[in-house]
Parts: structure tokens; sequence; C-alpha cells
């Protein structure tokens, strides 16, 4: 699993680690959405898998399953650091003497599908098509905005949490941030090329 820092322990928050915690619940719910609609898509993708081997095709294809391995692991290593985050929390009030301020961690609700050969007979015609387009356009715009909350959290963290582990924090949420943008570069591609190719047809 990925680190995200050395020791959650020695974190040093201005305000206290309750602040750092609520955005990393906040992040950590994002990001198994956007691990689970990826997941999603792959397994549709899947589908048409030995039914259609273009360049193209294959290509997204790929890029679609590196990247859903990739976020799932992400999003365990991010649910385990707010895990942790809680406990710290928690052990904190208790020591305080407020043990009825404590809270509960995210549970990890993303999932990953097993990939079945069974699954790759459907035909690719013009409907299959259009349905490929609108789910790959769903997935694309159903990212954007727990992608948007990522960042936008990573920056808030970056303006209370004060020791030199923030840098790990901040790389892990970057390479997150890169990866799904890039994959969305290349959805882009492969959806005007799909449209072209219909319209051909037509």
């Amino acid at each position: 699993m990925k680190k995200l820092y050395q020791n959650i322990e020695n974190v040093h928050i201005l305000g206290g680690v309750d602040q750092l915690k609520d955005l990393v619940q906040t992040m950590d719910v994002s990001l198994q959405n956007i691990a689970d609609s990826t997941d999603r898509l792959t397994e549709y993708l899947l589908k048409f898998n030995s039914s259609n081997s273009g360049k193209r095709f294959d290509a997204i294809v790929n890029t679609t399953v590196r990247l859903r391995d990739g976020l799932f692991d992400d999003a365990l290593a991010l649910n385990d650091m707010q895990n942790q985050l809680v406990q710290y929390q928690n052990k904190i009030f208790r020591y305080e003497g407020i043990a009825n301020s404590v809270s509960r961690p995210n549970p990890f609700l993303a999932q990953k599908r097993p990939i079945s050969t069974e699954t790759s007979q459907m035909q690719f015609h013009r409907g299959e098509m259009l349905q490929l387009i609108a789910s790959s356009k769903h997935h694309s715009s159903s990212v954007l905005h727990p992608l948007k909350i990522i960042s936008e959290k990573r920056y808030s963290a970056g303006q209370i949490w004060r020791d030199t582990q923030y840098r790990d924090f901040s790389s892990f949420v970057d390479d997150v941030i890169r990866n799904v943008q890039n994959a969305l570069k290349e959805y882009d591609v492969f959806i005007r090329e799909t449209e072209e190719k219909i319209k051909e047809m037509d």
C-alpha cells in the first residue's frame, strides 16, 4: 500500500488534527467515487473486447484497466489514511475526556469487480457504439466534480499541514489527478473517432 505520510501522530496541523481529518475524509469519498465509476466503465468496455480489436479501442481498454487498478490501490491508501486520522483524533478526545466527540471512519465502498472472459462476447455494432460513447461521456463528466474536490481539499490541507510529510501526501494527490486527467484526454479522442466512424456508417 502506498505511503501518504511517515507517522500520523507526528503531523503538525494548525488548529488540530480534526481539521485535516475532515479534509481527508471528503477526499476519500471523492476518490472512491472516481474509482468505482472507472471500474464500471472498465466492466462495460470489456464486454466488447473480443468483438472489437481496433488499435484505438485496445488502447482505451488498456488505459482504463490500468487506471482502474491504480485508482483502487490509491483509494485504499487514502481510506487507510483517513482511518488513521480518525483513530488518532479519537485517541486525543479520549485523553482529553471528551469521548462523546469520537467519530467513525469512512467505510471502503469502492468495488473492483472481477474481470470475466465470458462477458467479452457482445457484438460491436452501431447501437453498441452509441452506448459506449454515452457511457464514456457519462464517466468523464461524473469524475470531474470529485476530481475538483480532491484538488481543492489538497490545497486546503496544504494551508494547515506544517511538516514535511505534506510533500508525500501532495505528491500522491498530484499522481492521482494527473493519471485521471490523462485518461480523460484519451477518452475524448476515442469518443471523437468513434463518432466519426458512426457518421461514415450513416
